[in-house]
C-alpha cells in the first residue's frame, strides 16, 4: 500500500493513484506555501535560541491547568 492509501483514508478502498499526479500536485502545494513555511520557520528559530539549551532540547513544561493563579498556589 502506497503512503497515501495509509494516510488519505477519506479515499474510497483500493482506489488507484498516478503516483506521478499526486507528485506533481503534492509539489505544487508545497510550491505554493514554501516562502510563507520559511518565514514561520526563521521566526520559531528565532524565538527557540532565546531559551536554554534544555528547553531548546526537550522543550518547555506545559503550563499547570488554571494559570497564574493556580500556580501561585502550588509555589507557595
Amino acid at each position: 500500500m502506497t503512503l497515501i492509501g495509509r494516510f488519505a483514508t477519506w479515499l474510497p478502498f483500493g482506489t488507484k493513484f498516478d503516483l506521478d499526479e499526486v507528485a506533481e500536485k503534492a509539489n505544487a502545494e508545497l510550491a505554493s506555501i514554501e516562502q510563507e513555511d520559511k518565514e514561520q520557520r526563521i521566526a520559531a528559530a528565532r524565538e527557540l535560541m532565546k531559551l536554554t539549551p534544555v528547553f531548546q532540547l526537550w522543550g518547555r513544561p506545559g503550563m499547570i491547568e488554571g494559570g497564574e493563579r493556580s500556580r501561585a498556589r502550588v509555589i507557595r
